[in-house]
């Protein structure tokens, strides 16, 4: 506990320094987050702990060593997990919830989202179902900041149905030919880097155009075969791996924006005066402000439950019991 409170005020502390003036001034300029905070998220290692507990934070120091990583034997998403117990503190699911909600203080979601949403979201798949050298490649150069990685499943026609997926990929000698075309069949996960045939433009979205939303259109693009992902008929499976970590690291992240509110909340009514005194003077103020908290902490203390849970379960078992 007191490592955790350690942890917390170190990331804190980060955010207001380094985080929170860059993202003030991106929702400003409408541009995407500096290359410099990505940089210094990178040498924390602040970008790989957004992944949670995992081989993938092996030999590396966190937080200028405030912790150190919790070691799995097996990285596997289809194997049992066994961790090895380090001598300092272990970073654990309730430091990764930490991060998490610390990272969403800065009042900007926008920001937040196009400051590792992809990485959270787009990585996973390539750990868990990466053959060996792709994996270790892409993996470096994500979380050393040099590179950018989001997983591309919504969808004009088919919004965020997965199996109704309408972009299509042929596979020729060699290689797989991506098109946004219709086509039945099985569900296949390629990893395509950025090259002739992809092209990108942004999106305006209804909340910030700092999270970099951008629409993806694919146009004859020839991805190698080695960079399937997961085996060729297995691709609703390797999407939706991930999909429990990305709710639980969404729900850290409104909690914390829950709180950020009520905590404005009560600034403004002790600041605010009217007919002579504060409106934190009116019984029914501070009845609804109470009604605010006790659901905030409603959530929180469901949200550590989970949390709780994850730090003693492997990923095969939340998926079994945690999942729904």
């Amino acid at each position: 506990m007191q490592n955790h409170r350690r942890f917390q005020r170190a990331v804190r502390d980060f955010v207001k320094e380094v985080v929170f003036p860059d993202a003030q001034a991106r929702e400003e300029d409408g541009q995407t987050p500096s290359k410099h905070v990505v940089k210094e998220m990178a040498r924390l290692n602040i970008i790989a702990m957004r992944l949670g507990p995992g081989q993938h934070l092996h030999g590396r120091i966190l937080m200028d060593g405030l912790v150190e990583p919790q070691v799995v034997r097996f990285p596997s998403f289809t194997q049992e997990y066994t961790y090895l117990t380090p001598r300092k503190p272990k970073f654990d699911c309730f430091h990764e919830l930490i991060l998490n909600q610390e990272l969403a203080r800065i009042h900007a979601r926008g920001y937040s989202d196009g400051l590792g949403g992809g990485t959270c979201i787009g990585l996973p798949p390539v750990m868990n179902f990466g053959k060996p050298a792709l994996r270790d490649k892409i993996v470096a150069e994500v979380l050393g900041g040099e590179k950018f990685i989001s997983l591309a499943v919504t969808e004009a026609f088919a919004g965020s149905d997965v199996s109704g997926i309408k972009c299509h990929a042929k596979k020729v000698e060699g290689a797989w030919v991506v098109n946004g075309s219709t086509d039945a069949g099985a569900v296949v996960v390629l990893l395509v880097p950025r090259g002739p045939g992809v092209t990108t433009r942004p999106i305006l979205t209804s909340y910030s155009i700092t999270a970099g939303t951008a629409y993806v259109t694919f146009d004859d693009v020839h991805v190698p075969e080695e960079n399937l992902l997961g085996k060729e008929d297995g691709g609703l499976q390797v999407v939706l791996s991930n999909f429990n970590h990305e709710r639980w690291g969404l729900t850290c992240g409104v909690v914390s924006a829950q709180r950020a509110v009520v905590e404005e909340c009560l600034k403004w009514v002790t600041q605010r005066e009217v007919f002579g005194k504060s409106l934190s003077s009116q019984a029914v103020v501070r009845s609804k402000i109470a009604a605010m908290i006790a659901r905030v902490e409603s959530c929180q203390s469901w949200l550590e439950s989970i949390t709780f849970q994850m730090t003693h379960m492997n990923y095969r078992e939340q998926s079994t019991y945690l999942a729904g």
